[in-house]
């Protein structure tokens, strides 16, 4: 049994995007509030209809870097909850219809959401960065990478009951043409990041850099875990700090132009249960490349 998780972007989250619609509908929820349980159907059905750009980057970066935004779905949440808990005590006082189990059924999932996914999200997404980093909503590309990498994380913690004795994650860094992926390193970083890349049989904290034919360049990270007896969220718990505390990620992942993870989690059926063993592996067929004293990588 196993669990597999994965992230591929795109090149929206570089895009500006315009999140006024947040305004229009969280003002009718507190109309709604204040009113009328009934009030409350259309700005559902428009929260509805704006679920990518609820769960959007964008939006996510909007409530990191703008206090008024982040009051704005906290207001929303809270509107939310006071209606929910009005139509359901409705239901308990005896006024029972199938539109009003509807929009409880409605009310309950969007509070879940915007609580939970968006706003408990910021907190989970910061946990996963360094202090500095997360501090800091100029490094837009470290908060891609630390948003993507912590909604693969999560979706592990949710299939480690299919298998939990060991769990990996591969980090892909996409860096534009003619960048340098040393570039900014201090001479002890280069020197880790050297012997990282000689690290064989993708054992974990192994870095794999490989040019493409068009100049871009790929970095990618592997952090896995073994034990035999464990809980669950241990082996989240343990992904988690090696990414945090990887300076090298978080120096070279500030020049980023896409970003492509991949995890795994499973009971290791085949084979003993160690941290080489655990999944994502090698593909093999891995060509060294020797530039500057140091052994590079090519997938």
């Amino acid at each position: 049994m196993c669990g597999i998780a994965s992230f591929l972007s795109n090149n929206r989250w570089r895009e500006e995007i315009d999140n006024s619609w947040l305004n229009d509908i969280a003002e009718a929820m507190r109309t709604a509030a204040k009113g009328e349980l009934a009030e409350a159907e259309a700005p559902l059905e428009a929260l509805a209809g704006r679920f990518s750009d609820l769960m959007s980057f964008s939006l996510h970066m909007e409530l990191v870097s703008n206090p008024d935004a982040l009051a704005r779905v906290e207001s929303l949440r809270d509107d939310l909850r006071t209606l929910r808990n009005r139509a359901s005590l409705h239901l308990k006082e005896g006024v029972r219809t199938d539109e009003l189990e509807a929009l409880l059924e409605k009310l309950e999932d969007y509070l879940w959401q915007v609580n939970e996914e968006v706003l408990a999200n910021l907190d989970r997404v910061r946990a996963i960065m360094p202090a500095d980093i997360a501090g800091d909503a100029s490094r837009l590309a470290c908060h891609y990478l630390a948003w993507g990498t912590e909604q693969v994380l999560e979706s592990i913690d949710k299939l480690e009951v299919r298998g939990r004795d060991s769990a990996g994650v591969a980090v892909s860094l996409l860096l534009p043409a003619g960048v340098d992926p040393e570039k900014g390193l201090s001479a002890e970083e280069r020197t880790e990041l050297s012997d990282r890349v000689n690290i064989c049989d993708a054992d974990t904290r192994q870095v794999i850099i490989r040019k493409l034919d068009d100049g871009r360049t790929v970095c990618r990270f592997l952090y896995k875990v073994a034990q035999l007896v464990g809980q669950l969220g241990d082996n989240g718990s343990a992904l988690r700090d090696f990414i945090r505390t990887d300076s090298l990620l978080w120096k070279m992942g500030g020049g980023l132009t896409g970003l492509n993870i991949i995890a795994h989690t499973r009971w290791a059926s085949n084979g003993i249960i160690s941290v080489p063993n655990c999944h994502p592996v090698d593909a093999g067929g891995r060509r060294r490349l020797h530039r500057a004293g140091k052994n590079h990588v090519r997938a």
